[in-house]
């Protein structure tokens, strides 16, 4: 039962002033003394005291009920805001240093409305790449949207430059160029592959030789220029005259960087690969001499590697072996070198390719061993991927991560597999697909497997953007 205490029953005036009341019938005393109106007393039924339990109960009820719906069980995250979380946690912290530098941008400057539409387009194609076929659609669909927005904003962006932030208008070209190496595999007269890093070597030309000797803008100019090159490979063009220019100004503050070296080897690398794609791989004396300029470039970069980039060879148990070719595997110190290792020996097994189809070898003999152990280096690293390994989790799922550096090696084995000429070397590399399809749940090591059955001369760089391998390298 409520009870508030015994209501008092003096007239109005006496309790606001707090003075005890007379009670007089004719009129309150202390009203009269101070000439104040007194307006009766209180009602006696105003005074009665009411059960007023079951209200105050209900009341009471009604209140918890609205406190448990306020408090929901679960945290309920939109997809873009999931999208956004797997890419910063998977490619971007745990994957790739290379869209590291998006972080500061994207907490400081959170109204550029190109950065976030951007992030958003790259982290939902990102998220549809990982998704089984059925739920892929929703996700194509929403990354398709909102990079249709990140576009819109960046054309503003270039149209009114003084209201943006050129680091972020970089970051944010790279990022929607993944996202066409995402969503795009079949590169060859596609223009949207080179249309972003284009715009980007346009855009810090623009912005002058200040810009790209900051510490900020020689690093985004660097990451222009490699995916710039790479893309070019894929489709099979000439790396463009601008290119070649910026990286001059930069050469003197890059020298000693192996990577920068390894993508200027590169870029000649493709540059040959383009003339001789367009006069149907017949290859001229200067292509055979330049070809052999360039295998030994690389080989002279190898020697430039620091000592903690060394892999160590290890043996597989017995119960295993069959996972690994040879006696040995290798195991480099992280994922990024073994992609950067592995990446430059591919380059020297494309050049021996471009060498030996010459047919103008002083020593057939001594070219054909260097393949070959070119291709056993390769096989090499696979072991170290595949083979279970407590630090990895003993589980058949794989992690997302590792998802993605098994992606990294399925070019170089198809072109292991075109250039090698052992039966036993080939018979592996068909064995290793087969189980990262079966075992690991790769799809793209199912598609390598296929088109190594279908089309075993498929160019390198084609494989490269089939199976999403340029995406997930960079």
């Amino acid at each position: 039962m409520v009870n508030r205490g015994r209501p008092s029953k003096d007239c109005l005036p006496c309790r606001m002033r707090k003075l005890r009341c007379d009670l007089n019938p004719q009129g309150c005393g202390q009203c009269s003394r101070a000439g104040i109106t007194c307006r009766g007393y209180r009602n006696p039924r105003d005074l009665s005291f009411r059960d007023e339990t079951c209200t105050a109960g209900r009341q009471v009820l009604a209140r918890c009920a609205v406190g448990h719906k306020a408090q929901p069980a679960s945290l309920q995250l939109d997809w873009v805001a999931r999208a956004r979380y797997t890419f910063f946690t998977v490619y971007v912290s745990g994957f790739s240093l290379g869209f590291s530098g998006i972080l500061p941008y994207y907490i400081e400057l959170p109204s550029s409305a190109t950065l976030v539409a951007s992030i958003d387009a790259t982290s939902l194609a990102f998220l549809a790449t990982t998704m089984p076929l059925d739920d892929r659609p929703k996700y194509l669909t929403m990354a398709r949207v909102k990079y249709g927005s990140a576009v819109g904003s960046l054309r503003r962006d270039l149209v009114f430059p003084e209201t943006a932030d050129p680091s972020a208008v970089l970051e944010s070209m790279l990022l929607l160029d993944q996202y066409e190496k995402m969503m795009t595999q079949a590169p060859r007269g596609s223009h949207a592959w080179t249309a972003h890093t284009r715009g980007g070597i346009s855009l810090i030309q623009h912005l002058g030789g200040n810009f790209a000797q900051t510490t900020v803008g020689r690093g985004l100019a660097t990451r222009v220029m490699g995916a710039l090159t790479v893309s070019c490979g894929a489709t099979a063009t000439m790396v463009p005259e601008a290119l070649s220019c910026l990286r001059n100004l930069l050469d003197s503050a890059m020298s000693s960087d192996i990577k920068w070296a390894s993508n200027k080897i590169l870029a000649n690398l493709i540059d040959l690969q383009a003339e001789l794609h367009s006069r149907g791989s017949h290859c001229l004396p200067r292509h055979l001499e330049q070809a052999e300029e360039l295998d030994k470039s690389f080989l002279a970069l190898f020697d430039k590697f620091p000592p903690s980039w060394r892999p160590q060879r290890t043996y597989p148990p017995t119960s295993l072996s069959s996972l690994a070719f040879g006696e040995y595997f290798e195991v480099f110190p992280n994922h990024r070198i073994r992609q950067f290792t592995t990446g430059v020996r591919c380059m020297r097994l494309i050049l021996r390719r471009i060498i030996s189809s010459s047919g103008r070898l002083d020593d057939p003999a001594s070219s054909a061993a260097t393949t070959s152990d070119l291709a056993r280096d390769i096989c090499a690293t696979v072991a170290a991927l595949v083979l279970p390994d407590a630090s990895h989790g003993g589980g058949t799922v794989l992690s997302l991560l590792r998802q993605l550096q098994y992606c990294t090696l399925l070019a170089p084995l198809h072109l292991v597999h075109q250039v090698c000429g052992g039966v036993e070397m080939k018979c592996w590399i068909r064995r290793v697909l087969e189980h990262m399809a079966s075992s690991g749940g790769i799809k793209a090591a199912q598609d390598t497997l296929n088109l190594i059955h279908r089309e075993p001369n498929a160019e390198y760089w084609r494989v490269v953007a089939m199976v999403g391998s340029y995406a997930f390298a960079t």
